[in-house]
């Protein structure tokens, strides 16, 4: 198509057209990227916004790219600030806007996330959504993210910087996140509760509050919703917490108090955090989500999907944190997930999957060593 410097196509994402690089991968330099993959992702973005309340919700989209996020949101009724330092990319993105007919619900900006983030930090420029999707890290920007909030809005970020937050480089995770983490099965979940604790002192800094509204794990990377708020009274067990993890027996103990973790830990087990100890989403505004997903299925890519995920973290609430694997439990031997939790269930106890993991599950051994736990409750 004539006026690019590379091969540009039309696709279709959520009943939205398209006009994206035809390119299987990101590469170097200045040539945009559209994530196919990455669909899924912004199906739950789009049911958030949805649920947000608002006749014409005002959303940012701080690292725009093709604008494949910022015109879905406005095809459902949002005005979006999009930005990106890329101009190849925005003008992909006017192309699209004028394509679906929403170029006068979106504005464009091109400079640095966090500039153009804390210039519209002012109290009648704020967002009822911000939205920060970067190529890893979502810490340098969440400061300039939280200051664009409304008080009582949402901000949503990605993370894809897994390797660090899952403890293959445990330094890298000091230096952005202020957190110890470790290698785990249960990574993943780890993952999520150090970047809801990051946000949440950083929001402490700024004198707000964050709430966890929905967190998940999905094609690695994590993707999290809190909502902003003045800060007000919170309590230490839903602030800064640690956990400490024996790779021997699986055992995990956490609490706010990292020198009681240490002292009670087996030989050997190694601490992380500060991590969140609440739960990592709240069940009306997730049950919300589902009322509102029959009527919005016609504008998601993968409607059947985020079903399923959103049931799945209904079944999640309420346990302990920090899932198990069954066959790092069932030594020797890796039973059907059904049959496990039929047999839990039928010896009483309250048991669950994980969305974290095919193989995981989610229940309350108490003080004892986990694999004796379960495999005594599995046996005949």
């Amino acid at each position: 198509m004539e006026g690019y410097e590379f091969p540009v196509k039309w696709v279709t994402e959520g009943g939205a057209s398209l006009l994206v690089p035809d390119s299987p991968a990101p590469r170097k330099g200045s040539i945009p990227f559209y994530n196919p993959v990455a669909a899924f992702n912004r199906d739950v973005s789009l049911l958030v916004v949805a649920s947000l309340g608002v006749e014409r919700p005002r959303v940012a989209d701080a690292m725009a790219g093709v604008g494949s996020r910022s015109v879905r949101y406005a095809l459902l009724g949002a005005y979006v600030e999009a930005n990106d330092l890329s101009p190849s990319s925005l003008s992909l993105l006017l192309r699209s806007a004028r394509a679906n007919g929403v170029s006068d619900s979106i504005g464009v900006q091109s400079t640095d996330a966090r500039v153009f983030l804390s210039a519209e930090s002012a109290p009648n420029r704020r967002f009822d959504l911000v939205d920060v999707d970067p190529f890893g890290s979502p810490a340098p920007y969440l400061d300039s993210a939280l200051a664009a909030v409304k008080s009582g809005g949402i901000l949503a970020f990605t993370a894809t910087d897994l390797a660090t937050l899952c403890g293959r480089y445990p330094r890298a995770s000091m230096e952005k996140y202020g957190a110890f983490t470790f290698r785990s099965e249960f990574c993943h979940e780890v993952a999520v509760r150090i970047l809801i604790s990051y946000a949440y002192r950083r929001a402490r800094l700024q004198g707000l509050s964050v709430c966890p509204l929905l967190s998940f794990y999905a094609d690695h990377y994590v993707r999290v919703f809190l909502r902003v708020t003045v800060k007000g009274p919170v309590g230490p067990e839903l602030a800064n917490g640690f956990v400490v993890y024996s790779w021997a027996d699986k055992r995990r103990l956490w609490g706010n108090d990292p020198r009681d973790l240490i002292q009670r830990a087996p030989a050997g087990a190694e601490l992380g955090g500060p991590v969140w100890l609440g739960e990592l989403s709240t069940p009306p505004f997730v049950q919300g989500l589902l009322s509102k997903l029959e009527g919005l299925k016609g504008q998601l890519e993968r409607p059947q999907r985020v079903e399923k995920l959103l049931k799945a973290l209904m079944d999640e609430f309420g346990y302990p944190p920090f899932y198990y694997l069954v066959p790092t439990l069932v030594r020797g031997g890796n039973p059907p997930m059904d049959a496990v939790l039929s047999k839990l269930r039928e010896r009483g106890v309250r048991c669950s999957p994980t969305h974290f993991d095919g193989q995981g599950i989610r229940f309350d051994p108490g003080a004892e060593d986990p694999s004796r736990f379960l495999s005594g409750l599995l046996k005949p």
